[in-house]
């Protein structure tokens, strides 16, 4: 199974950077930026600095198969009573993802581009001047997945 998302650097305690209340009433994947609605706590993708969702959400919840390899304690059903958690943004930590795509600007993904958040995820400035992250470093593992480390800012 490919890693998604994890912290890397700058969170000491996580359980200190964690919230589990907000809900989750829709399809949402795991390690993408999520902000709650102000009157409902319900779950959405972000455009700026939320939180970073710690677990699946899908609109079936896991599958036998997925219960029976023990890999469903990840993965929620969405639902009106499904909370979910969530980690805190903390200035200058860095995370690493697979969440980082080529913004609408054109400008390719790079060590060194300053980033913004659309969707949900990571993207591209075309001035490079993002303000939200800084692209670190981008691995590619064995099998050819690839994982970038942003410094969040």
């Amino acid at each position: 199974m490919q890693t998604v998302f994890s912290p890397r650097y700058g969170y000491n305690n996580l359980e200190d950077n964690m919230i589990n209340s907000f809900l989750a009433t829709g399809a949402l994947a795991y390690g993408k930026i999520v902000e709650p609605a102000v009157t409902t706590g319900i779950l959405a993708l972000a455009t700026d600095y939320g939180y970073f969702l710690m677990e699946e959400v899908t609109v079936d919840g896991a599958s036998l198969f997925e219960m029976q390899m023990g890999e469903y304690q990840y993965e929620k059903k969405a639902g009106a009573n499904t909370a979910v958690s969530v980690l805190i943004p903390k200035r200058g930590a860095v995370i690493r993802t697979k969440w980082v795509v080529q913004g609408a600007g054109g400008v390719a993904v790079a060590v060194g581009n300053l980033l913004d958040i659309v969707a949900g995820e990571y993207a591209t400035n075309a001035g490079n001047n993002g303000t939200k992250g800084l692209l670190k470093n981008i691995y590619t593992d064995s099998i050819g997945n690839v994982m970038y480390d942003v410094k969040i800012l």
